[in-house]
């Protein structure tokens, strides 16, 4: 039940997460346009100075295609692990309502053998001899059976019946320890990603202006996990957006610092106007 109190309890941050996917599908799309255009309406280079400034503009349209790229490949793959969740959390539902319906006989077994107990104690006498006999008019049921004929039985075991056993469950100890170490490390990165957000906060309380392009590369540079760095980045950005007294600037230009990084964010500055 834990497992499914948890699922509960992240299913915000997985809309969060898909929202997230339209709003950056959106916003990179705007901007492959925009150098697209930019190509488009380029005139036809005469000078050597137009022509390095087209190279120029076509180089800034593959980095875009480049980013539009690896953030679809990025959301790809994590709807690739939701509908693999979906599907085993249907799977587990499905085994849980089978031990549901199994203790619910059990149960009524039970009720019901409690009663037949409680009945013929009731209706029971004890004979001279000590011996517990039942009234002649204690009602009496027939045993289920049913007859076996053996018309050229083979061998002489044959004619007993042989023992079902129950086959063991078989705990595969290294599937278990794969999951518990990935459930260890996604844990991991929550309470990091976590801790980060409130450590972003206190600085922009504090400070009242926050250049979060520079954190936002030493978060990389630090933990090695861009995940954990572009969640931080969002929660921030969420924070100020949805909180009054807060203002977001988004300066749509790659800082020179930092173009040959993998992962390329515009300059981005949170402001405390209260």
């Amino acid at each position: 039940m834990s497992r499914f109190k948890d699922i509960a309890s992240k299913s915000d941050e997985i809309a969060e997460i898909l929202r997230l996917s339209s709003i950056l599908n959106i916003e990179i799309l705007k901007v492959t346009d925009f150098f697209g255009n930019k190509i488009i309406d380029f005139p036809h280079p005469e000078t050597k100075v137009e022509k390095e400034l087209l190279n120029s503009i076509k180089l800034e349209y593959d980095d875009a295609l480049d980013i539009q790229e690896e953030v679809t490949s990025f959301f790809n793959l994590i709807d690739l692990k939701l509908q693999q969740i979906v599907d085993r959390s249907l799977y587990a539902s499905d085994q849980l309502e089978q031990f549901k319906e199994n203790f619910r006989n059990h149960s009524i077994f039970r009720i019901n053998l409690k009663k037949f107990l409680q009945f013929t104690l009731e209706n029971a006498t004890y004979s001279k001899s000590n011996l517990v006999e039942l009234s002649d008019k204690f009602p009496l049921k027939s045993i289920p059976n049913q007859d076996f004929k053996f018309i050229s039985p083979k061998y002489y075991d044959d004619f007993f019946k042989k023992r079902n056993f129950i086959k063991p469950v078989v705990y595969n100890q290294q599937y278990a320890e794969k999951e518990n170490k990935k459930a260890s490390e996604l844990l991991r990165k929550q309470e990091l990603s976590a801790k980060l957000l409130r450590k972003y906060k206190d600085i922009l309380v504090k400070t009242k202006r926050l250049d979060f392009t520079n954190h936002f590369y030493n978060i990389l540079e630090d933990e090695k996990d861009s995940e954990v760095a572009l969640t931080v980045c969002y929660d921030l950005v969420r924070f100020a957006n949805e909180t009054k007294g807060y203002t977001i600037n988004i300066n749509r230009e790659l800082s020179k610092n930092y173009k040959l990084k993998d992962i390329l964010i515009w300059q981005l500055v949170i402001q405390k106007t209260v």
